[in-house]
């Protein structure tokens, strides 16, 4: 963020314009591809091409839905989920293990010393 507020609002523009450019590209692909649908319909030979491309696209869409990679927050929560939801008796026998060994090894220590004999 800069001191300068003329120059502050021109880049806060600068970003709108870019989101909506984006956007609107976006839609402008959508309509290209229920186009494309469209004449592979017609291609096909189908009684209404502009119905069956719109549902192709449809069922395009909602198959690219399920394919959508997930985002960062997603793919952390769905991780940690996994994470709690598995199964934590190993590591505290393991843990309980590595204590009980130090117990031992702390007792060891202490009685260990210089035995006169």
């Amino acid at each position: 963020c800069s001191l300068n507020p003329a120059l502050n609002q021109a880049f806060s523009v600068f970003e709108a314009n870019k989101l909506k450019k984006a956007q609107h590209q976006l839609h402008v692909r959508k309509f290209k591809q229920v186009a494309e649908e469209i004449v592979e319909a017609a291609r096909e030979g189908n009684s209404d091409p502009v119905e069956a491309g719109v549902k192709a696209h449809q069922q395009a869409e909602a198959v690219e839905e399920e394919v959508k990679p997930l985002s960062a927050a997603e793919r952390e929560q769905r991780r940690l989920q996994a994470f709690f939801d598995s199964d934590w008796g190993p590591i505290f026998e393991e843990q309980q293990a590595q204590a009980e060994a130090e117990r031992e090894a702390a007792e060891r220590n202490r009685r260990g010393g210089f035995w006169c004999g």
